[in-house]
């Protein structure tokens, strides 16, 4: 089995793919008051929907289309939305989010909670921008440090993990300097790496004797112990709420 099936056989199922809450969503939509009427939102590495079912529940004018490169993710989404009595205004699809010729646009808001990361933030406002409408709003979630220093194991972790992470100022600033202008951003609390480490570790217990997934559960059972020795004081995930020129 290859590392990237042993990972989804290790996620297959979790409500999550990311730090995120559907109260952190909400509280998000809540910096955009004028999001009302009819709309169409794009939500890019959507993973298995949490955040998709909350765009078409609380936004009930909007056409929601959920872009993921897995097809499984792709599914769940359908089913959540049916579940949740949004199916009529929600399109699941599979897709790749930094491929901007393969989506459709221009949009009213573009969404991404935890998928950004993936191809860089730099290169997520420049790819998505054109999807965007004039006056088009992005909204997406992105790990940053938030201690003037951290521990050698933090640091080589996260240094391996995702090289280009930066402190919050850096990324007001990109985002300022790549067009957009910023209504707004805050720090997931703590509350949200919980909802989504908690079933890892479930599913970890699960698998743990399997010797086929033994790589990937070391790879997790790593990332959690670096974040339960301290890395959720020294990296948070910032959500960005951003807005192009009308």
């Amino acid at each position: 089995m290859s590392d990237q099936q042993d990972f989804f056989t290790l996620h297959h199922g979790l409500d999550r793919e990311g730090p995120g809450s559907d109260a952190s969503t909400r509280r998000a939509l809540g910096l955009l008051p004028d999001l009302e009427g009819p709309l169409t939102v794009l939500d890019l590495g959507c993973g298995p929907g949490a955040a998709t079912v909350v765009l078409a529940t609380d936004l009930p004018e909007a056409q929601v289309t959920a872009v993921d490169l897995h097809a499984p993710f792709v599914e769940e989404v359908r089913r959540r939305a049916s579940a949740a009595g949004v199916a009529d205004r929600v399109t699941a699809v599979v897709g790749d989010m930094t491929d901007p010729s393969s989506l459709p646009g221009p949009v009213d808001l573009v969404w991404s909670e935890g998928a950004a990361y993936q191809m860089g933030f730099e290169q997520a406002l420049a790819t998505w921008r054109p999807l965007l409408r004039p006056g088009g709003t992005l909204v997406l979630s992105e790990p940053v440090w938030v201690a003037p220093t951290v521990t050698q194991v933090v640091s080589d972790f996260w240094t391996e993990a995702y090289p280009a992470m930066q402190p919050v100022q850096v990324r007001r600033a990109q985002a300022m300097a790549a067009g957009y202008r910023r209504i707004g951003d805050f720090t997931l609390p703590a509350a949200d790496w919980q909802a989504y480490y908690a079933p890892i570790r479930d599913r970890l217990a699960e698998l743990r004797h399997d010797p086929a997934m033994a790589d990937v559960v070391a790879q997790h059972d790593h990332e959690i112990a670096v974040f339960d020795g301290g890395g959720s004081t020294m990296v948070g995930y910032q959500m960005f709420v951003l807005r192009l020129p009308a």
